[in-house]
Order: structure tokens, then C-alpha cells, then sequence
């Protein structure tokens, strides 16, 4: 994904800067190509985009799963389910017992 199209743009990113913007925006392609446009403009096409440059400036799309919640409460962690239940409404995957 990254490496691709900071090709096609004219510049590089880092192996580790790669993989960071991957763990950030996931699958989102059309949010990674404006992500590696934007990076590649902060460094104004001069020098690899690193890991720290992404740090910087990409906001991480966190999505919570309805997994992450049910480890939480079979780890008997009240905290961290609610809050990954919020999360998971604020994405709009349910989260409803079975019960």
C-alpha cells in the first residue's frame, strides 16, 4: 500500500513508517493515499517519510471490536469494556448481550 504509491508520487516511506500508517488506517485505502500524499508534502518529497513523521502527523483510527470488549469483561476489567463498548457504539457495531 504505502510503498506503491509514494512511488507513483514521486517519494519513499520507511519500512517502519509503513507499517506504523498501516496499524493507523487499517484498510482504509482512500484515507492511506491522502495520509501518504500528506506526509510526503511535510517532508516535501526530500527524505523518506519515517516513523516518527507518521507519529506526528496521522491521527490512528482505533476501531474497538465487540472482541475486544468480551476479553475485557472475561478479564473481569469493568473499565476497559465499558470503554470499548463506547467505542464500538461510537462506530456503530453493536454491542448487545445475548441474554
Amino acid at each position: 500500500m504505502g510503498t506503491g504509491q509514494s512511488r507513483r508520487t514521486g517519494g519513499s516511506l520507511t519500512p517502519a513508517a509503513v507499517l506504523r500508517l498501516v496499524e493507523y488506517v487499517g484498510n482504509n485505502t482512500q484515507r492511506a493515499v491522502q495520509e501518504i500524499t500528506k506526509l510526503l508534502t511535510y517532508v516535501n518529497y526530500a527524505r523518506p517519510v519515517d516513523d516518527d513523521d507518521v507519529i506526528r502527523l496521522t491521527a490512528q483510527e482505533q476501531q474497538a471490536s465487540i472482541f475486544d470488549m468480551v476479553d475485557a469483561i472475561g478479564d473481569r476489567d469493568g473499565q476497559e469494556a465499558v470503554k470499548t463498548c463506547t467505542s464500538c457504539w461510537r462506530i456503530a457495531i453493536p454491542c448487545r448481550s445475548s441474554g
